[in-house]
């Protein structure tokens, strides 16, 4: 599975160029600038493949299902392959990519999911 995105150009910004624009820009251009950037394509192609996770999960009612989710390997990034930026944005600005990518955002649970099933684990740091 990829992600609905066009290919990244070769004119696009790289990550810290992008960090340079948008460095002095309202929070709400900033915004619009990622959406804008994403929507382009201007993100690593290691963030366009989809992973697998499988696992089992019980219901309300103690029923076992099996569960199968589609995740991107990491944040969404901004850049090239060789110059990117895992990149904050409000969460209007992340739902309105993944409405437009037919994805949704993650709950805390799912979040778990996806940690406990990675292949590298590192230490939240709030």
């Amino acid at each position: 599975m990829f992600l609905k995105i066009p290919p990244r150009s070769e004119k696009s910004f790289t990550g810290s160029a992008f960090i340079n624009y948008i460095e002095t820009l309202p929070p709400e251009d900033r915004d619009e600038a990622i959406y804008i950037e994403i929507l382009k394509g201007n993100n690593p192609n290691f963030l366009r493949n989809f992973v697998k996770i499988e696992f089992k999960e019980k219901d309300a009612r103690g029923k076992a299902h099996n569960v199968i989710l589609w995740v991107l390997p990491d944040y969404l990034s901004i850049g090239s392959n060789d110059n990117f930026v895992r990149i904050p944005m409000t969460p209007q600005t992340a739902q309105r990519i993944a409405n437009y990518c037919n994805c949704l955002l993650p709950t805390k649970k799912i979040v778990d999911k996806i940690w406990y099933h990675g292949t590298v684990k590192l230490n939240p740091q709030p």
